[in-house]
């Protein structure tokens, strides 16, 4: 063999070889991979127990399907990535049973996040992972992992800080801030919760009926303050967003 012949050789060897790095799924009808729907390596949810004054979080985590469809419901596990995780395993509570329905690409699975005292003021991070199986293997490397923040400190909620309204799929603005609440602050946000925990309503950011309401509930609340004789004599007026640095205002119209 020439030398010239060789170095093809070795090339495409390389080529090869690149491809087992990248980990590529081969696609079996037999076998359903399935992953997250963020990649973790740009995507995360922050999550804070105060904004649930029981204590529990319940979330939502969608699934994806990679390859053929399911002619009939496939049983998986979820599990915590204890080797990633700071968030003690013991409080994430899973269904005794996941089962991915046929004939979809998504489905949905409901898991618990309990506060524990110990929290204090730590940011922890939870990561996780779908459980291989005869019959279940993970997905797209990228997508393999889902991670939650979680404090028990006032933070900025996902559904106030991400872009989530726009036109065809190019989102370009958040809801909250540019329809309902407007710039988010900490004395804001306390308020907001304030108002949900009077009716005793936990908002996830999915109800726009919910966010309206309350909405309007913290703009009374605002307008109330700043038109009370007592405050307005006490020179208390106008409510002060300290974060903003700027007169507390919301701008759901109504």
């Amino acid at each position: 063999m020439n030398t010239r012949v060789y170095l093809l050789f070795v090339f495409i060897l390389g080529l090869l070889t690149g491809c087992d790095e990248r980990e590529l799924t081969e696609v079996s009808d037999d076998i359903a991979y399935l992953s997250f729907t963020t990649d973790i390596s740009r995507d995360s949810t922050i999550l804070s127990f105060v904004a649930y004054p029981t204590g529990v979080i319940e979330q939502d985590i969608v699934i994806e399907i990679r390859g053929c469809l399911l002619t009939e419901p496939r049983t998986f596990s979820l599990s915590v990535d204890e080797e990633k995780s700071t968030f003690p395993a013991q409080y994430c509570v899973f269904p005794e049973k996941c089962e991915f329905a046929a004939g979809q690409t998504r489905d949905t699975i409901k898991i618990q996040i309990q506060k524990f005292n110990e929290i204090g003021d730590q940011t922890l991070q939870l990561y996780l992972k779908i459980n291989e199986s005869e019959k279940i293997k993970e997905g797209d490397k990228a997508y393999r992992r889902v991670l939650f923040v979680l404090s028990n400190k006032i933070s900025i909620p996902s559904w106030w800080s991400e872009l989530n309204v726009g036109y065809k799929g190019d989102y370009i603005y958040n809801l909250a801030e540019y329809s309902y609440l407007g710039p988010y602050s900490d004395e804001k946000y306390i308020m907001f919760l304030e108002e949900l925990a009077k009716d005793n309503v936990v908002f996830d950011g999915k109800d726009v009926l919910v966010l309206r309401k309350y909405s309007l509930r913290l703009k009374y609340r605002i307008e109330e303050f700043n038109n009370d004789p007592e405050n307005i004599a006490a020179g208390l007026v106008p409510m002060w967003d300290e974060t903003n640095n700027c007169p507390m205002a919301v701008k759901v119209r109504g």
